[in-house]
């Protein structure tokens, strides 16, 4: 999975998120708003997954205990500042 398809997921992931627990909480559409949710964390675990390849394939294997360790900020710097090619 490509950087940019792994940040564009993981977006979306985290505005399906947002946006479940907005329903969710105001008691608009619980149901909803917990099928949201599960898409939303779904999308972001394949992304995250998707990460996690493509550094091992990279061999950035700082990159790699960086992202599995810190998660989802790891994850977040990967997208915005990580590598794209070998070393």
């Amino acid at each position: 999975m490509s950087k940019a398809l792994s940040r564009n997921v993981y977006l979306v992931s985290l505005v399906l998120i947002i946006v479940s627990t907005v329903l969710i909480y105001s008691k608009a559409s619980p149901t909803v708003g917990a099928l949201l949710y599960f898409v939303g964390a779904l999308g972001a675990i394949v992304s995250w997954i998707g990460a996690l390849i493509k550094t091992a394939q990279l061999s950035r294997w700082g990159w790699f205990v960086g992202i599995l360790i810190t998660g989802g900020i790891g994850f977040l710097i990967y997208v915005f500042a990580g590598p794209t090619e070998k070393r």
